[in-house]
């Protein structure tokens, strides 16, 4: 064999070895699906049926068997992995050619055998690649779902329009590109100013909104501006930290696994100033509340789970409420609650204090049903009934500074966020409701004012 290849012998060499080049692609492909890539991709696909259902309400029922069930979902899925994961192969393959003719130079005359499981070794597999890999196709199946779902919809119905917008992502190496496209709005079907029709590139975590407007909607001019980025100074190779190594299969990111240190106060809590407390409606004089139910099995099967818990609940937590509702719709105030979380918020109960109501409401699913509520909730949403300002009160705060822990992470969050403790008492109460005996043991102070001053215990 020659020591030296020309550029028209190494294009031969990699011709020759297409077939292994198409074959370990699509091992990393279904490694890194099967990994992870698949559970973001129905991650997406389920958030963007959410959307769906709060755009149309009870009209996403019609289209149970093509847009919201299981086997649509999956029929989505492995025409992606199939569609895409081809596309991803050429391109792989392509992009290894190029990079390769070196690697031939050095390694192709000790035999293709080897020269194979060298790039295996040192290329194929490298760190660096599967960790581009794995987090460009995470974020690319993600945004995937939530455009074909959108797209199945429109399908479907005819009479509906959509708008994308483009979301950068605020990296502070962004792709030129894509930030001059930040709030560019574009028809369904059209493409953005990049050339794609959803953002995806590598290592990209930009996003696109989808809206439903009206088809007297003017699509706006967006002007490309130029942009000027600052280059941060070339660090020195010896100053250079090597990537830690990370495992060839990746798996979705685990989430912390919470400890009682987790719990504990940072601090001790302080009242915040209120101006006045909530108002709350006298005790109730008739018997039951009033219930407002559509008349489905779905929904009446539903009643009949709620009120049975309903019924078992201390009538100091049921005296306040006039009304219980089941809505067949989403709930339109967890727009408010993810811009106050900073993340996407569908909550399963909620409780009304409008005017004269007392009104317990009982959220659909994500699917637009009616649904039973369970205990621990419905107790939770029955504290904020019979809160009235309790929870801000020097007596409540004194107990949760007592107890030196935080009931859950969410009533944590939620003091921090406003400087409220009502979470914290609605949890406590949950927590007392359907758990009594760990309540006394983990949070004394708590437990034993819900006995006495709420529940009237002796």
């Amino acid at each position: 064999m020659p020591d030296e290849y020309s550029d028209e012998q190494i294009d031969e060499i990699l011709d020759s070895i297409s077939e292994d080049l198409d074959s370990a692609n699509w091992e990393i492909w279904a490694s890194v699906w099967s990994g992870a890539v698949s559970s973001y991709y129905f991650n997406g696909d389920k958030n963007a049926i959410i959307d769906v259902a709060q755009d149309l309400g009870t009209e996403i029922k019609q289209y149970e068997k093509s847009l919201v069930s299981k086997a649509a979902s999956n029929d989505r899925a492995m025409a992606y992995f199939d569609k895409h994961g081809t596309e991803l192969v050429k391109h792989l393959s392509e992009t290894d050619k190029k990079r390769l003719k070196k690697l031939i130079k050095e390694e192709w005359p000790k035999g293709k055998e080897h020269f194979v499981n060298k790039a295996k070794d040192s290329f194929f597999m490298s760190e660096s690649r599967l960790e581009t890999i794995y987090r460009t196709e995470t974020h690319t199946a993600y945004e995937a779902a939530r455009y074909e779902v959108q797209e199945e919809l429109l399908k479907e119905a005819k009479n509906i329009r959509k708008v994308r917008i483009m979301h950068h992502s605020g990296n502070p190496n962004p792709r030129i590109p894509h930030l001059q496209a930040d709030g560019e709005v574009r028809e369904f079907g059209d493409p953005f100013s990049f050339g794609q029709l959803y953002p995806a590139a590598p290592r990209c975590t930009c996003w696109a909104e989808y809206k439903m407007v009206d088809k007297a909607y003017k699509i706006p001019k967006h002007e490309i501006k130029p942009v000027s980025i600052i280059k941060k100074p070339t660090v020195p190779k010896r100053a250079v930290i090597k990537p830690t190594k990370i495992p060839k299969v990746h798996k979705p990111p685990v989430a912390k696994k919470l400890t009682l240190d987790d719990y504990k106060l940072d601090k001790p809590v302080v009242l915040r100033q209120v101006d006045k407390a909530p108002r709350i409606v006298p005790p109730r004089t008739a018997k039951d509340p009033k219930w407002w139910v559509n008349d489905t099995k779905v929904a009446q099967d539903a009643a009949k789970q709620t009120k049975k818990i309903f019924d078992e609940m201390p009538i100091e937590l049921t005296c306040n409420v006039k009304d219980i509702t089941l809505l067949d719709k989403m709930n339109k105030a967890d727009v408010g609650h993810s811009k106050l979380w900073g993340k996407k918020v569908v909550s399963e109960a909620g409780v009304d204090l409008s005017r004269d109501r007392c009104n317990l409401i009982s959220f659909s699913n994500e699917f637009g049903q009616e649904q039973a509520m369970r205990k621990g909730v419905m107790a939770h949403e029955l504290a904020h009934t019979i809160d009235n300002g309790l929870s801000n009160k020097l007596a409540w705060k004194n107990r949760v500074n007592k107890d030196g822990m935080w009931v859950s992470q969410y009533s944590k969050k939620h003091y921090e966020l406003t400087g409220s403790l009502s979470e914290d008492f609605a949890d406590s109460v949950n927590l007392f409701i359907t758990d009594r005996k760990l309540a006394y043991k983990l949070y004394p102070n708590r437990a034993e004012y819900i006995s006495r001053k709420v529940l009237k215990e002796k």
